[in-house]
């Protein structure tokens, strides 16, 4: 009758149930390196929040099938930033503290795998064209930072890094004039360097199956660093199946799990700032009063390490 869920509406919040639970409901083939190595698929996000650096948020998966994951968020910008400073600071798409959040995924990964990764994945999104050169300098100097500081690995013996833009705000466009709605099938890969930058190592995957009447949003990939050497195929086929692997939803999606997780975690953080976007937050003063640091509440250790969001 009117107002009885249907059966899609119970499944899909059944899945969501069972992902919080700790379990998963999909796994699917992958390519042969995740499993003879042991991999952290991490993904990483920005938020906007006014009046600070916004909400940056990573995750990272926490077993060989990639089906579970846990995050870690922190407020971007740790000061509250002045008037004249406010614009700058929001704007802000540089992950601060990413090294600090990093670590604390990294050291789950080993409690719960006995060893730290030998290879790390990292799929950011966020991030515009112009700013992947700061990304580059900060970013993945900051994971090869606290790989040979925190983790004291020799600089030839630590974890492999392969970093991984994701943009869906470009202007390529995909068709396929064979289809019904003009739209490409899943799994379509564009990465001739006529309809790519020929100067990277970049390209577009449709990985979902769009809603009939809309136009497909390709994301585009673009590896800005490949310590673990995969070609084209191998990434493109790892990027495409672990697509398969969102477990809040019974179809395979646009992005890889990882970033849609990282999306997720930061929102959920949004809310705990609400507070003080209201003024009513509790917060600590910094030298000489001028400065206030935002800090976002702890979570609880029965949900920290699982998929809360």
């Amino acid at each position: 009758g009117n107002g009885t869920p249907g059966p899609a509406f119970l499944t899909n919040y059944g899945l969501k149930i069972n992902a919080k639970l700790g379990g998963f409901h999909t796994a699917t083939e992958l390519p042969s390196r995740l499993k003879e190595i042991p991999t952290i698929i991490m993904g990483a996000d920005t938020s906007r929040v006014p009046g600070t650096g916004g909400i940056a948020s990573i995750t990272g998966s926490m077993n060989d099938q990639y089906t579970r994951y846990i995050a870690r968020v922190a407020v971007n910008s740790v000061s509250k930033p002045d008037k004249d400073n406010l614009k700058k600071t929001e704007q802000a798409e540089i992950l601060a503290p990413l090294g600090k959040l990093a670590i604390e995924i990294l050291e789950v990964f080993q409690l719960k795998n006995g060893c730290l990764p030998e290879a790390i994945v990292m799929m950011r999104d966020g991030v515009s064209e112009g700013q992947m050169d700061e990304v580059l300098n900060t970013e993945v100097q900051a994971l090869i930072s606290i790989l040979t500081g925190h983790f004291q690995f020799h600089p030839q013996a630590r974890p492999k890094i392969t970093y991984i833009v994701l943009q869906k705000g470009h202007k390529v466009h995909i068709y396929n004039d064979a289809s019904r709605d003009g739209n490409p099938e899943p799994g379509t890969v564009v990465d001739d360097p006529s309809a790519t930058d020929p100067d990277k190592f970049n390209f577009n995957l449709v990985s979902h199956t769009s809603i009939m009447g809309k136009t497909a949003r390709v994301p585009n990939y673009t590896v800005i660093w490949d310590e673990n050497e995969y070609d084209y195929y191998e990434m493109e086929f790892m990027c495409y199946k672990l697509c398969h692997l969102y477990q809040y939803c019974p179809m395979t999606v646009s992005l890889p799990p990882s970033v849609m997780y990282a999306h997720q975690a930061a929102a959920r953080a949004r809310t705990y700032l609400q507070e003080f976007s209201d003024g009513a937050s509790s917060l600590s003063s910094g030298e000489g009063g001028g400065r206030t640091e935002i800090v976002l509440p702890k979570l609880h250790p029965d949900v920290e390490n699982e998929m809360y969001w």
